[in-house]
């Protein structure tokens, strides 16, 4: 497989694409797909949820646990917004619920391009069903909140240019989709 360099090629209106950024829901594999299209366009990965966890210094559930989830989207906004001013292309995986704020959606948006990877609530169940780290989902129903929680957020994640189904697709073939959705962008 050949290396793909960052297609600089690719213009806006208002100058060169900087930024790739996955949204969508947990289980839609962000994190999966941002690692490898990343390492194919030779680009940085940010993982959003990775840095909340190393400025932090505990793991997500523990921040859910120990401050709430109030605080966790404060944190993640703070980072969010980081992520956003710095001048680097790279390729960003957000959180499931980054773009409930509207300021990081005003940021994402003007940083980059966003690429909706679109789960379905069963796949979605079946990949995070036994996942430690999912505290939205520690609930006597996890395919209801889950159902809620995409109810609340699909109409956020089809603002992005670009959507990409995962159920039915290797992680491989999502980054390859992706990329030939941007080579005709």
């Amino acid at each position: 497989m050949e290396e793909i360099l960052f297609p600089f090629h690719i213009r806006r209106e208002e100058g060169l694409l900087m930024k790739i950024i996955l949204v969508g829901f947990m289980g839609a594999g962000k994190s999966a797909v941002g690692r490898g299209l990343a390492k194919r366009l030779g680009v940085r990965f940010v993982d959003i949820d990775e840095l909340i966890v190393k400025r932090e210094g505990r793991s997500i559930t523990k921040v859910f646990a120990e401050a709430g989830e109030l605080y966790f989207r404060k944190v993640e906004k703070q980072i969010t917004l980081e992520v956003c001013q710095r001048q680097d292309p790279c390729v960003i995986a957000t959180g499931g619920g980054t773009l409930m704020d509207p300021d990081n959606r005003a940021a994402l948006k003007e940083a980059g391009t966003l690429v909706w990877l679109k789960v379905s609530p069963e796949k979605a169940l079946e990949r995070t069903k036994d996942h430690p780290v999912r505290p939205l989902l520690k609930d006597e129903n996890p395919r209801q909140k889950i159902l809620s929680l995409l109810a609340l957020r699909e109409p956020l994640y089809a603002q992005a240019e670009m959507t990409v189904e995962t159920d039915q697709q290797s992680v491989e073939q999502v980054i390859q989709q992706i990329l030939n959705k941007i080579s005709s962008f």
